[in-house]
């Protein structure tokens, strides 16, 4: 049932159901949209930003959204909720896509010649008994795979600093051991 203070925004929807008045919408909803969307994005999440804008509104006009409101509270306020669980879930969904296992990274070198690889085959059998797994696997990252720090934060969800700090600590670690 729609209330009688919420028939402009009731009437507006089915005008956006029928493909009519978008620009109105647009005009009145467009950059709240954007705003609650960036506001539940972490720092490392943003390259998503237009992505799951471009989700909301293909959830609004192509596959009619708008049937759900019901006109019994006001359109922002159905907005919020619609915007808020739809940012949720599509964080979500980049998390599980970009998730991976640290067991999944094999940390065996590419093969060069067999001094070469005989030696860096010890020195990371001694960095895996020695050092927590997550330092060797963002040495490994780095130097094996050629990811830049960002990328690696990208993958544990740390900012680039603590990246660069860890690998050089590991640097001298690494150094340490090759010299024994």
């Amino acid at each position: 049932m729609v209330k009688p203070n919420h028939a402009d925004d009731y009437n507006l929807a089915q005008d956006c159901l029928e493909n009519k008045n978008i620009d109105t919408f647009m005009e009145k909803h467009e950059s709240y949209i954007k705003n609650l969307v960036r506001k539940r994005l972490d720092y490392n999440l943003l390259t998503h930003l237009e992505d799951i804008i471009q989700e909301i509104f293909t959830l609004l006009f192509a596959r009619k959204a708008f049937n759900g409101y019901k006109g019994e509270s006001s359109l922002k306020t159905w907005l919020y909720v619609l915007v808020s669980r739809r940012t949720i879930n599509e964080i979500e969904k980049i998390k599980r896509k970009r998730h991976l296992t640290l067991e999944s990274i094999e940390l065996d070198p590419p093969a060069k010649s067999t001094d070469t690889s005989t030696l860096v085959n010890d020195i990371i059998e001694k960095m895996k008994k020695e050092w927590d797994y997550e330092k060797t696997t963002m040495m490994y990252m780095h130097y094996y795979e050629s990811m830049t720090y960002n990328q690696i934060g990208v993958f544990f969800q740390i900012g680039e600093s603590t990246i660069s700090y860890h690998i050089k600590i590991a640097k001298q670690k690494f150094k340490k051991l090759y010299s024994k």
